[in-house]
């Protein structure tokens, strides 16, 4: 009688939470073509690294505004690519890699990784989960420019950070990954495909039809408005995506990023060195930023309304008194394995009881 009780009380918080879903979203719609800028290339040539975990041999393609396609390649054993685009193509030109080996998983890239580039000039884009989301979002919010790309890029520092720091690289897109960059963005990279990865096996678990690419849509319609709120399309997607980040969130802050439930770090760093064989860093090494510290307050809050969890609770007291230089320090002594394991396991939690709302 208990639990039934405890159903129906996270039930009913669960509702007022999703209930910031806004309806007319779902006529908007997240997807459709970018549609040319009106300019054609000109001694146009594009090269940049591919994945979360980074990816060899993943296929790449290009289609231009037309979404005609226009030229193909391969990453190397670095992880990169370089390609050439005709001159006389439609722009913007949109760039997919699919396929390969990620380093770091060992399975090909677990959804389609796009970038976009606007003008001739554009020399290096990369494809990582972060501007997989940034061009959703731009097509979601129907700004499917530079300046709509510019204003993604703020939108998502100021309410998604997974520990990507904009002052080693403003424009993950189209800023070149170097020895003092890598770790951050490698790790950054890693967390967000861990969310989409957690999130998929949560709702796919719970009976949900859905792909990983359709989670990262989802999650570009909900930012889009500039917050991280429930008010994408699908409320069961949104909840889940909530408890998949929190428990990401607080990986990354205690410095122990987990991927297929082991610690990821050894991986990352073995990855770093085939992208950058001279960078002297480490993952272990990359600093929290204040906005990831600041987010993750905020959701773990919106998480124990939902769930009122005392672990939880203690959880978000801890971050509150912490600073990004302490905060490792301050998990240490709350954050233990047993919570973690809470916390990974609630997304698949929410996701079946919200399947039978």
């Amino acid at each position: 009688m208990e639990s039934l009780v405890v159903g129906q009380i996270c039930n009913s918080q669960l509702r007022r939470w999703i209930l910031a879903v806004t309806c007319a979203l779902v006529l908007a719609g997240c997807s459709g073509s970018s549609g040319s800028n009106g300019t054609l290339s000109e001694n146009m040539a594009l090269q940049g690294s591919v994945g979360d975990g980074p990816i060899i041999n993943a296929t790449i393609t290009v289609t231009d505004a037309k979404r005609q396609l226009i030229s193909e390649t391969v990453s190397d054993l670095t992880a990169g690519y370089s390609l050439v685009i005709p001159d006389n193509t439609p722009l913007p030109v949109l760039v997919t890699a699919t396929g390969g080996t990620d380093l770091v998983t060992g399975r090909p890239a677990e959804f389609p990784l796009r970038a976009i580039a606007f003008s001739s000039e554009t020399t290096t884009l990369n494809l990582t989960p972060y501007t997989s989301l940034a061009v959703e979002m731009s097509y979601c919010r129907g700004k499917v420019n530079e300046k709509g790309m510019s204003e993604v890029w703020e939108m998502i520092d100021s309410t998604y950070n997974l520990g990507w720091v904009t002052s080693q690289s403003p424009d993950p897109m189209r800023d070149a990954i170097t020895p003092e960059n890598v770790a951050t963005i490698l790790l950054s990279s890693e967390a967000l495909g861990e969310v989409f990865r957690r999130s998929e096996q949560a709702l796919v678990g719970a009976g949900a039809e859905i792909t990983t690419q359709e989670i990262v849509r989802e999650l570009a319609c909900d930012l889009k408005d500039g917050a991280f709120d429930g008010s994408g399309q699908s409320p069961m997607v949104a909840a889940t995506l909530l408890a998949a980040t929190v428990g990401v969130q607080l990986e990354l802050l205690s410095g122990a990023l987990h991927v297929d439930d082991q610690p990821v770090a050894s991986l990352l760093d073995d990855a770093l060195r085939t992208i950058q064989p001279t960078a002297d860093a480490s993952v272990l090494d990359v600093a929290a930023p204040q906005t990831l510290l600041a987010q993750t307050i905020k959701n773990l809050a919106a998480l124990r309304g939902i769930y009122p969890d005392s672990d939880f609770l203690a959880l978000e007291l801890a971050l509150l008194e912490a600073t990004p230089d302490t905060v490792a320090a301050r998990l240490d002594e709350v954050f233990s394995t047993s919570v973690r394991n809470s916390l990974a396991a609630l997304a698949g939690r929410i996701a079946l009881e919200d399947s039978s709302l």
